[in-house]
């Protein structure tokens, strides 16, 4: 079981590679999917590359080229705790 540094075995599928890579030129998407077909990770993900400004190889989206603030929200504190806090930090 892993737990911690989840973030170096995040593979994308082509959607979200593309979802990404769309992160260039255009400061505003939507990744719009069914339930548990990889949103939250796909979206922890770039926010981990963007805060540590560390990209995988595969990287085509926007560089920040400086630190950056970020807001990372949700519906409660406790969906943020168990859910995005989660896979954006990456331990259990």
């Amino acid at each position: 079981k892993i737990t911690h540094n989840r973030i170096e075995l995040y593979k994308p599928y082509p959607k979200q590679i593309e979802f990404h890579t769309l992160g260039r030129h255009k400061p505003e998407r939507c990744l719009l999917a069914e339930n548990q077909l990889g949103k939250t990770t796909c979206g922890t993900a770039e926010d981990s590359y963007h805060l540590r400004r560390r990209y995988p190889d595969w990287w085509d989206g926007h560089l920040c080229e400086k630190p950056i603030r970020m807001w990372v929200a949700g519906p409660t504190a406790r969906k943020v705790r168990d859910v995005l806090q989660r896979k954006l930090v990456g331990v259990s």
